[in-house]
């Protein structure tokens, strides 16, 4: 219960969140976005199951990306009426869920202050990220809360592993157990873009909490929570015609169709590579400037508009993936030096706890690298880098392991270090304010 306690950071946390609310109940009463075919789609699934006793399992028309929103969407048409509104308002109470499991999973990993920051950053953003967080389109939601949600229990349940436990504290562990399986098998049923997040979250459990895993109880936990969260896939395979199983779709989805452009060649990934640097990064990241239109090419500038925009572009996706890399040299190190710390103090549980806190940073990078890199080997970067940027959506919840290397130089504790350290303090700060700063912008440019 202790986790559940509020602090003056929580309580600043909070606030933060009751903004960022009323920001997204300001842009959804006036109809803010511009509603399109797929989000009236997923109205329309709305009503047939509030009012016709419909129990569709997919968005109408394919074999893939769950309709969880359509049921929420259901349940707010009977209590606030059937209108754009009520639809999308269940897509608030997501963004705020996501924006309170990502200050909890930062609070565990790092400290309450950059906790608070990343509230910060995320609770604001570009009309690209909002426009993701507000739009019925299917999955994406599901995808930032499932996902935090996910990492969230199974970073506490590593960090708190130990074979002295409580009966009281085991069945907190039980729940928790449960609770992973179930927002695992929903986010997949929902949209397999959380399967970074799946994967390495359960690996981390495995890592830590293997001890656990070999009793009966804790195995029967997690299969009890897949099993209830995955019933509409379950459904929906056993009565699947052949290659329309959830598992070749996935593959198809992963491939780009039966004729995907890329094919693994040199001058296709170097595309690829470009395309996401130049569009898709600086897209899904909250660039607020010179947004992408897929009609005009940015990476063959001939006027100086065009230059200004690639060069704005170039410069926000490779600083990401320079942060990104620094981010995963410096969080390797450090997990490599905490393992031999835990092997030479096996008997130490601050020191296992340790280690698990940095597994638990390390396998959530690990995450952003396996979405990237899935990305560029797909078709996504080679069509329409920009619309199809929200593939990247797991990145927002990499922020903190990115973000970190520039907290921590940014840090009082350099202040009397030599003048190379205090300029780079100086910059950090800069950058990170920056960040936030700029997703402000991007909000007011949207409103």
């Amino acid at each position: 219960m202790k986790y559940l306690k509020i602090g003056k950071w929580g309580l600043v946390a909070l606030g933060v969140i009751v903004v960022a609310c009323c920001l997204r109940l300001v842009l959804i009463s006036q109809n803010w976005p511009m509603l399109n075919s797929d989000e009236g789609t997923m109205g329309i699934m709305a009503r047939h199951i509030a009012y016709r006793g419909e129990w569709p399992i997919f968005f109408y028309g394919q074999y893939y990306m769950g309709v969880f929103q359509a049921y929420v969407g259901a349940l707010l048409f009977h209590l606030f009426g059937a209108s754009l509104f009520s639809l999308r308002l269940g897509l608030v109470l997501m963004s705020l869920g996501f924006l309170g499991c990502m200050y909890l999973l930062t609070r565990a990993l790092y400290t309450r202050p950059f906790a608070l920051f990343i509230v910060c950053l995320l609770a604001f953003g570009s009309y690209y990220m909002l426009e993701y967080q507000l739009h019925a389109y299917g999955g994406y939601s599901e995808i930032l809360i499932c996902g935090a949600v996910a990492f969230l229990l199974a970073s506490n349940l590593a960090i708190t592993s130990s074979p002295f436990v409580s009966w009281r504290l085991w069945r907190w562990r039980f729940l928790s157990y449960v609770g992973w399986g179930f927002v695992v098998s929903m986010g997949l049923w929902s949209d397999s873009l959380i399967l970074p997040l799946v994967v390495t979250s359960g690996l981390l459990l495995l890592l830590f909490c293997w001890r656990e895993l070999l009793r009966l109880v804790p195995p029967l936990c997690i299969l009890l929570g897949l099993g209830i969260g995955a019933i509409p896939l379950i459904i929906y395979n056993l009565y699947a015609a052949p290659g329309q199983d959830s598992f070749t779709i996935l593959w198809k989805l992963q491939q780009g169709g039966s004729h995907s452009l890329l094919q693994y060649t040199l001058p296709a990934l170097v595309h690829a590579l470009k395309s996401t640097t130049l569009t898709s990064i600086p897209m899904i990241t909250g660039n607020p400037f010179c947004p992408v239109s897929e009609e005009v090419d940015l990476h063959d500038p001939t006027t100086a508009h065009m230059l200004k925009c690639t060069l704005v572009h170039a410069t926000w996706g490779g600083g990401y993936l320079l942060l990104f890399a620094w981010a995963f040299l410096l969080v390797t190190w450090a997990v490599w030096a905490a393992y031999r710390a835990a092997r030479t103090q096996s008997q130490d549980m601050g020191a296992r706890r340790e280690l698990a806190r940095l597994c638990a940073r390390y396998l959530l990078l690990f995450s952003g690298l396996i979405a990237l890199i899935g990305y560029v080997v797909s078709n996504a970067p080679m069509t329409w880098p920009g619309v199809e940027a929200r593939y990247l959506i797991g990145l927002w919840l990499v922020w903190p392991v990115v973000l970190w290397p520039l907290w921590g130089l940014a840090r009082p504790a350099f202040a009397q270090l030599r003048l190379a350290w205090r300029v780079g303090k100086i910059a950090a700060m800069a950058v990170l304010v920056c960040l936030v700063v700029m997703s402000m912008v991007g909000s007011a440019k949207v409103l």
